[in-house]
């Protein structure tokens, strides 16, 4: 019975994609749960050649690639209908497939030069392969003809390879660089390339002076762990020292009654938690200290000691952010109440609250 409740839906929709057609309209996107039952009317009819990738994208799937359409099809069309009636199966229908395509491809080019990418060997489920190293990825691929890449582990084993051989390039030449006392060479593929991560291209400077001036222990930098902390160790005196500045400025900011200089930037240099910080909720400056908003008016209305640390000012900025939500509901919950009120011409409901929330919300 609930087969043949999601046929009829599937024929329904279809007769609907079918008119769409003739009539010149747009079909609008369905909701996810009729696509789903037109998912799984191809899946019990063992026919999908009309899928579409909206059809998927619908169903709430992603990561959908237009160049496996055909595949998806056949493995739909293959299916059974309870195998493919929730997104979270139709998900991993989609990933199975792109995880044997991306394979598929990358063996083709074993014996047919191209270039294969980081993006394309991590959706064949391959692990650590880095952008900087693709054109070493797609010789190594091309000269594996006799290997047989058809399988994760084997493209795996590949791509491992030759990041131990790039990291050993990379780091010999790191060590040269301080060796030679002259870092002036050193780019952040380098870096990458010897296997460090967290590298902030702001900061090459300070690490092309921090490998130099290991010019006369040129062991300490004669690994990825080492460079990796030489990294990791400029990164955190760049924060630190911009944390300070931030702070300071905030803190002037508080002294002269002003924060109009101070833009979110600011805040997220003094150590916020960067999804906290909203551009919209930083506020305006008024010379009527009381009527200053958002992040610069609790700042204006502070002195020096309550912005002096990145928890005092998380702290400002948590509560300002709760206050503008709790105002924008209380706006918004008013307003419609105001609108219902209107549509049914009758206003024996309303309140002075509601209109209290609804003026007061207008105007903050």
């Amino acid at each position: 019975m609930i087969r043949s409740k999601k046929k009829i839906m599937a024929l329904v929709i279809a007769i609907c994609m079918i008119v769409s057609m003739f009539s010149g309209l747009t079909l609008s996107a369905l909701t996810p749960t009729a696509a789903i039952d037109l998912i799984v009317g191809y899946a019990a009819n063992d026919d999908a050649h009309s899928l579409l990738i909206s059809d998927l994208t619908d169903a709430g799937v992603t990561g959908t690639d237009s160049n496996n359409l055909a595949a998806y099809k056949t493995a739909i069309a293959a299916a059974i209908g309870s195998a493919v009636d929730s997104q979270a199966e139709l998900q991993g229908l989609v990933n199975a497939v792109n995880l044997a395509e991306a394979i598929t491809v990358i063996n083709l080019r074993a014996s047919h030069a191209n270039t294969t990418t980081a993006a394309e060997l991590a959706t064949a489920g391959v692990s650590g392969a880095v952008v900087v190293n693709n054109s070493q990825y797609s010789a190594a691929i091309l000269g594996a003809v006799s290997l047989s890449l058809d399988t994760t582990a084997k493209i795996q084993t590949l791509v491992s390879s030759v990041n131990t051989n790039q990291a050993t390039l990379a780091i010999n030449t790191i060590k040269a660089y301080a060796l030679n006392n002259n870092a002036a060479g050193l780019t952040t593929d380098f870096l990458t390339q010897a296997g460090v991560v967290g590298i902030n291209a702001a900061n090459l400077a300070r690490y092309q002076a921090a490998i130099v001036a290991l010019a006369d222990d040129a062991t300490l930098l004669d690994s990825t762990p080492k460079i990796q902390s030489l990294v990791s160790t400029v990164n955190s005196a760049v924060a630190a020292e911009k944390e300070a500045a931030a702070i300071a400025k905030i803190k002037v900011a508080a002294s002269n009654d002003d924060a109009t200089a101070i833009t979110d930037q600011d805040l997220l240099d003094a150590g916020l938690i960067a999804d906290s910080v909203k551009v919209a909720n930083m506020g305006t400056h008024n010379a009527t200290i009381a009527n200053s908003t958002g992040y610069r008016g609790v700042i204006e209305r502070g002195i020096p000691s309550d912005v002096d640390s990145t928890s005092k000012l998380q702290t400002i900025v948590n509560v300002v952010n709760a206050a503008i939500v709790a105002t924008e509901t209380s706006f918004n919950n008013a307003l419609t109440a105001i609108k219902a009120d209107a549509a049914n011409d009758d206003a024996s409901s309303l309140t002075i609250t509601v209109i209290n929330n609804w003026r007061i919300s207008k105007s903050s």
